[in-house]
């Protein structure tokens, strides 16, 4: 119960920080539209962004996550100083069963309660989130240009789109690939980044859990829900698995990542600064973000 009060407390304290905010409203918008305006940059000069962007669809999607996690729980811990960020199972729940059909499976879970992440929307008010300690949530959007535009309010829509969860067979099968991503590095390459991200007879895994959830997870915006963190720190759990399994970091060490053109995909290769914060001073590479340990962190096993 304390933990989860932490978590509360230094999200709400990101959301009400308008003194250091970068690119929002808030501290915590800032997150929300950078992740929008990433995923809005095409990467490489053979893809549009819905084939390959600078966060997702591609092999920098698991380090260019937890680089946004880590800068996260640095700044939840400026606000309440012993907070950490937790993860979701979220195949832990796809076994749930419910003893009454009337009750739905999500309500045994421990996320989804009134002192953590709340439950889903209410279905006769646009699927608005009414309970929890985000009921009053105010969302940042940003246009087609990736500029903040309306405030909206938080929305889930449980189960509409996709019926079930991913379950732990579906992770074991992520495991199954031996090559963390293989050439061209976009969203039909065969890989476990590309399985753990969910393209692969998708939507699986991360993907999956964003279309369950549905309602502000769909979007490129989806951060303005705060379950996105948790959804995302599972899923840099179960790369820092496969990394242990594997005895290998998990990223192409090739010299240049290019595309079918055969022209370097920036921001992409090992060494390359992760966008957007590379002209920062603390700006780390994609090779800084491979081993998890020197990170600082661990997660229970």
């Amino acid at each position: 119960p304390t933990e989860k009060q932490h978590f509360r407390e230094a999200v709400k304290a990101l959301k009400a920080n308008t003194k250091e905010s970068r690119i929002g409203d808030n501290k915590y918008d800032d997150y929300v539209i950078w992740h929008a305006q990433t995923m809005m940059i095409a990467a490489g000069s053979d893809a549009d962004a819905n084939m390959r962007n600078l966060a997702h669809r591609g092999s920098v999607f698991l380090p260019w996550h937890r680089e946004f996690l880590r800068r996260f729980e640095l700044d939840l811990q400026k606000e309440v100083s012993n907070v950490t960020l937790p993860y979701w199972d979220w195949a832990a729940d796809a076994s749930l069963r419910s003893p009454d059909p009337e009750i739905p499976p999500w309500t045994l879970s421990p996320i989804w309660t009134e002192d953590f992440m709340g439950g889903n929307g209410d279905p006769g008010n646009d699927n608005i989130v009414g309970n929890g300690p985000f009921k009053d949530w105010i969302t940042q959007e940003v246009d087609d240009h990736g500029n903040p535009s309306l405030k909206d309010r938080l929305r889930r829509d449980f189960g509409n789109i996709i019926r079930t969860l991913p379950t732990q067979i579906d992770v074991y099968n992520a495991f199954s690939f031996d090559f963390f991503d293989t050439a061209y590095w976009d969203v039909f390459s065969k890989g476990f980044s590309n399985a753990l991200e969910g393209w692969i007879n998708g939507p699986q895994l991360h993907n999956r859990v964003h279309v369950w959830i549905g309602g502000s997870m769909l979007i490129n915006t989806s951060p303005n829900d705060p379950v996105f963190f948790v959804n995302h720190c599972n899923v840099d759990r179960i790369w820092s698995l496969w990394q242990d399994l594997r005895f290998n970091f998990g990223y192409p060490s090739d010299s240049t990542i290019r595309d079918r053109n055969g022209q370097r995909i920036n921001h992409y290769n090992i060494n390359d600064k992760i966008y957007p914060w590379q002209n920062e001073p603390d700006s780390k590479a994609i090779g800084d973000m491979l081993d998890y340990r020197k990170l600082g962190y661990r997660y229970e096993r």
